[in-house]
């Protein structure tokens, strides 16, 4: 039997198996598979914006084979409404698994919520978790501020994040796929006016505008 799941946990019921993103050359294999006659360039550039995860090469490649899109056109358009243009094509689009994912997150776990969304504003670089709680708690939306007063409750936030498939831990940091961030960005209808309850305006600028510490040690 095999099991898909963004859960990497299964310790007690079956071995797991992490499947990663794509190699370049997958990617681009996979892109070539639909559209035997992408240039390499625009293959490269697809398989870069897209970050080679596999589900949105799928979509864009069926997209682009069907509709005979210029590659620029559909870069253009991911840049503009991301959300919009891998809601198009097959398979089961990506916006909508992780909209279900957020949705459920801020029901269940707000403060990891909020973790996720400030997550997607940085670089697509290791972020280390030690960031938040050595950051400014003025600076920080509630819950989130005390969550990350609280070392173990904190921890549960980041693991949280790792079961639901959202981003990738290790023991000091934690990845965001770019893709990822671009949606939620796109999904995040005001973020320069985000009101984070019980923040003056003053301190929510200060994190927007990146006030975010250098840890001793990464």
């Amino acid at each position: 039997m095999l099991i898909t799941s963004r859960d990497p946990n299964w310790p007690e019921i079956a071995a797991a198996v992490p499947v990663d993103v794509f190699t370049r050359s997958e990617s681009i294999a996979l892109l070539r598979a639909h559209l035997p006659a992408l240039p390499d360039r625009d293959a490269e550039r697809l398989a870069d914006v897209l970050g080679d995860l596999p589900l949105a090469l799928a979509q864009a490649a069926g997209l682009l084979a069907e509709t005979r899109m210029p590659v620029d056109d559909y870069l253009g358009l991911l840049d503009e409404t991301p959300a919009e243009v891998l809601d198009e094509g097959v398979p089961i689009s990506y916006p909508r698994s992780l909209r279900v994912a957020l949705a459920q997150l801020i029901r269940t776990d707000p403060a990891a919520a909020q973790l996720l969304t400030l997550c997607a504003y940085l670089a697509p670089d290791p972020i280390p978790t030690g960031w938040f709680p050595a950051t400014d708690r003025a600076v920080l939306p509630e819950p989130l501020a005390a969550t990350t007063r609280a070392p173990l409750a904190y921890r549960r936030a980041l693991g949280t994040l790792g079961r639901y498939g959202l981003v990738k831990l290790s023991v000091n940091h934690l990845i965001m796929h770019r893709l990822t961030q671009r949606l939620l960005r796109a999904d995040d209808l005001a973020p320069a006016t985000r009101t984070w309850p019980g923040r003056p305006a003053k301190q929510r600028a200060t994190f927007d505008n990146g006030a975010i510490p250098t840890p001793a040690t990464t």
